[in-house]
């Protein structure tokens, strides 16, 4: 039999007619230590019982803030382990390595997500004015404002399999799986549309993000927003 020959996987949109590209740099995911939030999430020691599931509620559209008593009581515990280390760090490397309020509570609110929400996908799902996220290998990030404006991202994961990894993740929490490296996946993540696919079947993992951002629009704001005249 042939064998298969992975897809390859889209080439960047830059050139586009009409369209315009923007390299976009002041996202707070640029100075967030993924792997010490990571390893922070590792370190939580919280009493789950009873917590409602990220397969449950409309995850994609969850407050920044908490929403229930026990992410209000993990979020002080989660502040309390961010300074502990922030702290240490300081104490075992010099004044230069203490960080200021802002970086600290950028870190409370990563590890937030990674508890409760999407992760690194969640500031995307977040941000105003965002109608579609398209990822094409970790450090290839696109999205699309609702004005129809292009904008390029940094990356998103540490490398493609850090990537895949986020995906398998985030579909394990709707209950479902994704194979790695061959998988496919397309579902409701409540509040977006998610469709990803694994490294061997295009040559990078592919991820596309769709907003509902007019779930609930009248008319009137159809028309505000172009869509009617």
């Amino acid at each position: 039999s042939t064998p298969s020959t992975p897809v390859e996987e889209p080439e960047p949109e830059d050139d586009l007619p009409g369209t315009a590209v923007e390299t976009f740099d002041r996202l707070w995911d640029q100075h967030v230590d993924w792997p010490l939030v990571d390893s922070i999430v590792k370190e939580l020691n919280l009493d789950g019982g009873g917590e409602r599931s990220r397969a449950d509620f409309d995850v994609a559209v969850a407050s920044a803030d908490p929403e229930t008593s026990f992410e209000s009581e993990a979020l002080i515990e989660i502040r309390r382990l961010v300074k502990r280390t922030v702290d240490y760090r300081a104490l075992n490397r010099g004044p230069d390595y203490q960080w200021d309020a802002d970086l600290i509570e950028e870190h409370v609110q990563a590890v937030f997500d990674s508890v409760f929400r999407y992760g690194r996908f969640q500031q995307y799902l977040r941000e105003e004015g965002i109608e579609d996220i398209s990822i094409v290998g970790h450090d290839n990030v696109m999205v699309t404002m609702r004005s129809g404006l292009r904008e390029r991202r940094p990356p998103i994961a540490d490398s493609d399999q850090d990537l895949e990894r986020m995906i398998a993740d985030l579909a394990s929490w709707r209950g479902r799986a994704f194979g790695r490296p061959n998988g496919h996946i397309d579902l409701d993540i409540g509040g977006a549309r998610f469709s990803a696919t694994g490294a061997s079947i295009t040559t990078v993992p592919n991820v596309t993000l769709r907003k509902h951002n007019q779930v609930d629009v009248t008319l009137d704001d159809m028309v505000e927003l172009g869509e009617l005249v």
